[in-house]
């Protein structure tokens, strides 16, 4: 376990398909110890993906909606994200 990233928050974009490299990077940083907060579409299954990080790490994981592409989405993320890690 890399002792400079447990109890740190990593933000992943993209990361709700199970299938996908966000969620693969997800399950990595997890089991180094790390917070995840991952970030997708809304049509996307990024609560699905946080349970199945908690059931496999015991992480603390949260889900937000994000749409990369909308300005008024990023803001409302980073200050969802804010006010959850500061």
């Amino acid at each position: 376990m890399y002792k400079d990233l447990e109890g740190k928050v990593a933000l992943i974009t993209g990361a709700g398909d199970r299938e996908g490299i966000g969620f693969g990077i997800a399950r990595a940083l997890a089991r180094e110890g790390m917070e995840i907060v991952l970030a997708d579409l809304p049509r996307m299954d990024a609560e699905g993906c946080c349970r199945t990080l908690r059931e496999e790490t015991g992480c603390a994981c949260a889900a937000l909606p994000l749409d990369l592409t909308d300005e008024a989405s990023i803001r409302e993320c980073a200050s969802s994200l804010a006010g959850r890690c500061g």
